[in-house]
């Protein structure tokens, strides 16, 4: 493990300091941000008749934040430098194998401009608010 100057074993864990917004960033919110984008883009491409139908809903099932480890994620992106590949990969192993092809079709290359993280930012920046900082 490389070293890091967060102490916490999360994602994001502990970035603001403030209780509030780290919840907001807390690793089920994360992983949960990323998994509504996941679920989002086979919604749209079976909508579009890009995907099939069954193979979005085998995906979407599969969207939920609980059904993932957040330390063995985050483990796994320090061989790739972000945790999308990672969990990309458990997604498509949950999924059957007609569906895999599709897990992450169309999905963005650059994790930081990602509408998922676009997404747990929109939602931790009200909670800063009200900080005087």
């Amino acid at each position: 493990m490389r070293p890091s100057s967060s102490p916490s074993d999360g994602l994001l864990g502990g970035l603001s300091g403030a209780p509030d917004v780290d919840a907001e960033l807390s690793d089920p919110s994360v992983l949960q941000a990323m998994l509504d984008v996941e679920a989002a883009l086979v919604r749209a491409a079976a909508d579009a008749g890009i995907l099939p139908p069954p193979a979005a809903t085998a995906i979407v099932e599969q969207c939920r934040a609980e059904r993932y480890d957040p330390g063995a994620l985050g483990r796994a992106a320090d061989a790739t430098g972000n945790p999308v590949v990672p969990l990309v990969g458990e997604l498509t192993a949950a999924v059957p194998e007609d569906a895999r092809a599709w897990v992450h079709f169309g999905g963005p290359g650059c994790w930081p401009r990602s509408p998922a993280t676009r997404g747990w930012r929109r939602r931790a920046v009200p909670a800063t608010s009200t900080r005087p900082w």
